[in-house]
């Protein structure tokens, strides 16, 4: 949200160029920081069974161990793909209608004002409180109904 609000207000006002730039050194400032922590652990512990290839049975035996999970993955990267294709094709539409800062603080007043990310929290804190339990995606989508309900009734 805040993102899509400075974004929007600085293409709009400095151009891309000025753009670019903020973001390369909020990037570089975010390496710098990286690099400049240390590690409370003094040595690196590593195992003799050490490989280069990525386990992807391994993996998905340890997510299905947890009940509920393998379906909160796949439906949060659905979810994800859908509003990313949906937002590439509002963009462009959007921009026709309106300048990029006034699109730029209308998402992201939008995505204060919607009940959806106040229930989203809510899931995140459930879910951080009580760990995911066996009905996890039940309760992410009666969460989610109840969210949609809540945006229909103001």
């Amino acid at each position: 949200m805040v993102a899509s609000t400075f974004s929007g207000l600085v293409i709009g006002f400095l151009g891309v160029n000025w753009m670019l730039g903020i973001a390369i050194a909020m990037t570089l400032l975010a390496i710098i920081h990286l690099a400049i922590l240390t590690s409370l652990e003094p040595d690196i512990i590593r195992t003799q069974s050490a490989t280069n290839s990525i386990d992807i049975s391994g993996t998905i035996r340890a997510i299905r161990l947890v009940p509920g999970l393998f379906a909160l993955i796949f439906f949060n990267t659905f979810n994800n793909l859908l509003r990313g294709v949906f937002m590439s094709l509002m963009d462009a539409y959007g921009l026709s209608l309106v300048s990029v800062q006034v699109w730029g603080v209308l998402w992201g007043g939008l995505s204060l004002c919607k009940a959806q990310v106040a229930f989203s929290i809510l899931t995140s804190l459930t879910v951080l409180s009580i760990g995911i339990t066996s009905s996890a995606v039940a309760e992410t989508l009666t969460v989610n109904r109840g969210s949609n309900v809540a945006a229909h009734l103001r």
